[in-house]
């Protein structure tokens, strides 16, 4: 059988948000023009869907070497992708390798549920999201899908430590299944460089505070 996209995303879908489910609301907040990085990629095809839609460049990160070798001989070996190609690399969420105020876009498609299930769940959550506004140029958006509705979510990520603020929150529906959409701005009322600090000594503070 010759390996095509469309007949990966066809099975991925089967079990996944696809592209298609998350499209509109990516055009209306992502423009096109824009770099857009994926926290925590797996062996998601969402980068190769995205640039088939016209974005220009994409760029797929995950702390696994062997799960970012996989996807980079997967995207060789497709046909449809001779002018596009994600870049993907090597690199963990919560100690990015981007310059400050770098990244005018990041995508989240459920990396902070998975963060969500560490055993040091807040602080892995706080790590990346720090990271996050730290990359994120002035006006930079953070798209985040998740399984966690508002109730459980919008806590965490609009804590007053991050210099961003809540721009919309939709529901998406798969079968039965409801997904959430969270889509941040930053405000950049702060230097970029403060944040990661400012969330260590939060995190110090609260697992000391406990032998007290």
């Amino acid at each position: 059988m010759v390996l095509t996209l469309k007949i990966l995303v066809t099975l991925q879908k089967r079990r996944f948000v696809g592209y298609s489910a998350m499209q509109v609301a990516l055009n209306e907040h992502l423009p096109r023009e824009n770099k857009v990085v994926l926290l925590g990629t797996g062996l998601s095809l969402l980068g190769e869907e995205m640039m088939l839609d016209g974005y220009k460049l994409v760029d797929a990160i995950d702390y696994s070497e062997p799960c970012i070798k996989r996807m980079r001989n997967r995207q060789e070996k497709l046909e449809g992708l001779e002018k596009v190609g994600v870049n993907y690399q090597v690199m963990d969420v919560t100690q990015m390798e981007y310059k400050d105020e770098s990244i005018p876009s990041v995508l989240d498609k459920a990396t902070i549920d998975t963060m969500f299930n560490n055993e040091d769940n807040l602080k892995s959550v706080h790590s990346m999201l720090a990271e996050t506004v730290r990359i994120l140029e002035h006006d930079g958006l953070y798209v985040c899908l998740s399984y966690g509705d508002p109730d459980s979510r919008l806590e965490v990520l609009q804590d007053k430590r991050y210099d961003w603020k809540l721009i919309t929150s939709s529901e998406i529906k798969k079968n039965k299944a409801v997904f959430y959409l969270y889509v941040l701005q930053k405000n950049n009322l702060k230097d970029a460089s403060e944040t990661a600090a400012v969330v260590d000594s939060w995190w110090w503070w609260k697992v000391h505070s406990k032998s007290v």
